[in-house]
């Protein structure tokens, strides 16, 4: 069983629950000014979380208007999965063991996140009474992924240090009496919960130096938790008063001017950095200074709930399922659930997509092809249809007959086009055009590169081995394998195993500078096993 760690790196990836009885109550669509859910839980509850969420939403804003002097524009509203029982997240990860969870799931198609009513028993089971009681879990959790979100919106250079402290930062906010309290953390912030009881980490000799976080060196293995402990502690001091924030926004600005993590540091905070364990001794000791503002409910008339059909299946998380990256043979399953659902359902415009995007990643992608055509007949605007109507033709020519790959890239470069043009700052948009010049003899060429790039600014580098790929077929073997290297440093024990052997052979076959015509493969095979 995986269990919970306050202060962990492995919170995105897991965190333990424990399953209520609850049972879902049918579920429904609401949707706010800037998120929409799909939820099996009460009105009352999604109204409650839509309007929590909108609030966050505003309130982290506002620090990020100083902050920040852009903003990624949203052209599509922040899908959100929320549901009552922790058996339902098996749909989506039926091989995670015990009650494992995540909030949010990363892959090429894009980001999905997921509530559970569930994790707010883990303030009794799991923190043995050592959390703050007014902390909601559920929404800790969101917060943390959904943060990590709005900053790739905001900031396309953003030290490491500072998006994990700002994630951490907000992931306690708390929402009491009309009020949000923002930077309060729980009692005993620097307590890991293990299976094996707490662990202080506030007084281990052992801690990373401060000056290499703000470097931005590799995190030590085993040393994640204190890492994140120590990113916490530098944002929440810089923080916590007007005249350090603006020093840090200062030097937030060198860094995406260019300019390196620690001279940046140096010429504008210019904190002595092992100075931030005293300050973490004292705020054991004395307590945080945080921030706290008035939030209101939203109206009835700002949260639109509407029922979906009664489909015995969770359908929401099965579409939701398919857009991250499953093993083949889960997806095969999900393939053949939708291939019973869908046809009871033809009006629905839910079910329909979930088939088609399941036709597209493991079934025959052209049987997805006349209702997307339809689809987008009826609303030639529709994003999610013209991303997925441009992803089919990418499936077509990388996997079907060879003597429609050209035509299919054509096919390909065209619908991806139109989706770029309705969702400029789509990553997985751009990610999947780049690919689509494959068959061009000067590939990667410079729409190529210009693609990836944007894609990797946009998502946080989430395209990292693809550009390792575009290297290496320009000759730059330097730059590819170290591209590879990073991604071998950041290894856990729930990484793909098959994914952490193509790993190590890319790094000796790159090593060795074997020849491209060698290593391309496993790129290749890396893509099909990471996707």
């Amino acid at each position: 069983m995986k269990f919970i760690k306050l202060f962990s790196a492995a919170l995105a990836v897991a965190a333990s629950l424990s399953a209520s009885g609850a049972q879902a109550v049918g579920w429904g669509i609401a949707e706010s000014e800037h998120f929409i859910i799909y939820s099996d839980a009460s009105v009352k509850d999604t109204r409650a979380y839509a309007s929590k969420l909108e609030n966050f939403y505003l309130v982290t804003g506002a620090f990020y208007d100083q902050m920040s002097d852009s903003v990624l524009p949203a052209y599509q509203k922040t899908r959100l999965n929320y549901f009552n029982d922790i058996s339902e997240f098996r749909v989506v990860r039926p091989d995670l063991d015990g009650h494992a969870f995540t909030p949010s799931l990363y892959c090429t198609e894009g980001t999905q996140y997921f509530s559970t009513a569930d994790a707010q028993s883990n303030n009794n089971l799991y923190g043995q009474g050592l959390l703050d009681p007014d902390i909601d879990l559920n929404l800790a959790y969101m917060f943390f992924a959904y943060n990590d979100h709005v900053l790739h919106e905001r900031f396309a250079k953003l030290p490491s240090w500072v998006r994990s402290g700002l994630n951490w930062y907000f992931m306690t906010a708390v929402f009491k009496d009309g009020e949000i309290f923002i930077g309060k953390p729980p009692p005993n912030i620097a307590m890991s919960f293990t299976a094996f009881g707490t662990d202080d980490l506030t007084y281990r000799k052992n801690f990373t130096p401060y000056a290499d976080r703000i470097a931005g060196k590799a995190v030590p293995p085993g040393k994640a938790d204190m890492v994140a402990l120590q990113n916490w502690v530098m944002v929440s001091y810089l923080m916590s008063d007007p005249t350090r924030r603006e020093k840090l926004v200062a030097y937030l600005r060198l860094v995406e001017s260019g300019m390196d993590s620690l001279e940046a540091y140096n010429k504008t905070i210019a904190i002595e950095p092992e100075s931030y364990g005293d300050i973490l001794k004292t705020y054991v000791k004395s307590g945080v200074t945080y921030q706290k503002y008035k939030v209101s409910s939203l109206s009835d008339a700002a949260v639109t709930i509407s029922d979906l059909p009664n489909y015995n299946y969770n359908v929401p998380l099965i579409d939701a399922a398919l857009q991250t990256c499953p093993k083949k043979d889960d997806g095969l399953r999900l393939l053949s659930t939708m291939h019973k659902v869908a046809p009871q359902f033809p009006d629905d415009s839910l079910s329909q997509m979930a088939l088609a995007r399941a036709e597209v990643r493991f079934g025959d992608p052209e049987a997805a092809l006349p209702y997307l055509t339809q689809r987008l007949a009826a609303n030639p605007k529709d994003i999610d249809a013209q991303f997925l109507l441009g992803r089919l033709y990418i499936a077509l020519a990388e996997h079907g007959p060879e003597e429609k790959r050209t035509q299919n890239y054509a096919s390909a470069r065209r619908e991806l086009g139109k989706a770029y043009q309705l969702n400029p700052s789509s990553a997985p948009t751009l990610y999947f055009y780049a690919r689509a010049f494959a068959d061009k003899p000067d590939y990667p060429n410079e729409n190529t590169m210009n693609a990836l790039l944007l894609a990797q600014d946009y998502s946080g580098g989430s395209y990292d081995m693809y550009e390792a790929e575009l290297d290496l077929r320009k000759g730059d073997y330097g730059a590819a394998q170290t591209i590879v290297d990073k991604a071998l440093t950041l290894v856990t024990k729930e990484t793909n195993k098959d994914c952490v052997k193509i790993l190590n052979d890319l790094h000796d076959s790159l090593a060795a500078r074997k020849p491209k015509a060698d290593i391309l493969p496993l790129f290749a095979r890396y893509t099909s096993t990471d996707e």
